[in-house]
């Protein structure tokens, strides 16, 4: 996973099959994704306080009650192929993103120490992320009856393309007549958001191989990802630092329509913009 090079490659440095070099790569993401839960974890308990202690310290004007940031990241892949016909039939198109690359997406939630703390990795790249985040795991866990994973007036930091709830805090969309409060709102916010870039960054600086993810079996993209992320926190725990790696996030326009805009969240929103203009 930390460089490019292939199967064949990888057998003639540890002298075995590239059949061999193969199938212990797979045996190795097989157990990396039975025991994914040992290594990428939600706070809990007296973990939750030391969370948010974390991200208030993390700029020297943080952003009240930021939890956990939130952000997608598109990973190049091969276009499928039709003629592959062991493998399951997939519409290329659903592959092709906004920039007219096939790619997979993570989408990541990471704590202030840039650690993932969740992760959802290999829907098709033509996805919204808005709708990767409902069909996810916690997009679901968020909206029943488990919203209590977020504490009260804490949130999940994310930028526009997410719609705003009362566990997910977006700034405000710039249709170039923004308040100066709300500029200062959305400045704070991504000070504190900008976290997960930088995890994103150390996550493909770590690992080479995501530069283009050589996987056809699209099936299995999502399962690859997500062992490197588990080694990222792994390599995270013994303060192994690598420099980023240059990272955009890739910044979509909401889809959600009028019906469902969140009312209490946007009071919420506008009462903490009020509270941060009065401390300018």
């Amino acid at each position: 996973m930390a460089n490019l090079e292939t199967y064949r490659q990888l057998g003639d440095r540890f002298d075995v099959s590239k059949s061999n070099a193969h199938g212990i790569v797979r045996k190795f993401i097989s157990i990396m994704k039975v025991h994914k839960h040992k290594f990428i974890k939600w706070p809990r308990g007296n973990a939750i306080h030391q969370t948010l202690q974390d991200f208030k310290y993390l700029r020297p004007k943080a952003f009240p009650g930021a939890f956990m940031a939130l952000d997608g990241c598109h990973i190049k892949v091969p276009v499928p192929w039709i003629k592959r016909t062991r493998m399951r039939h997939v519409d290329q198109r659903c592959y092709i993103n906004r920039k007219h690359v096939a790619s997979v997406v993570l989408q990541g939630i990471c704590d202030s120490n840039q650690k993932f703390t969740n992760i959802f990795a290999g829907w098709p790249g033509a996805s919204h992320d808005a709708r990767i985040f409902r069909k996810s795991n916690i997009g679901v866990a968020l909206n029943g009856p488990l919203q209590n994973l977020v504490p009260e007036n804490c949130y999940i930091l994310a930028d526009s393309a997410y719609p705003l709830s009362n566990n997910v805090m977006v700034p405000y969309r710039d249709n170039g007549a923004l308040t100066p409060e709300k500029h200062n709102f959305n400045r704070i916010l991504s000070s504190s958001r900008v976290v997960i870039e930088l995890t994103f960054g150390k996550l493909l600086g770590r690992f080479r191989r995501f530069k283009y993810l050589e996987v056809y079996n699209k099936d299995f993209c999502g399962a690859f990802i997500s062992a490197a992320c588990c080694l990222h926190n792994i390599c995270m725990d013994q303060n192994d630092q690598i420099d980023c790696t240059d990272y955009t996030s890739q910044n979509q326009e909401s889809n959600f329509n009028i019906s469902e805009i969140n009312l209490n969240a946007t009071n919420k929103r506008d009462e903490i913009c009020n509270e941060l203009s009065r401390n300018i």
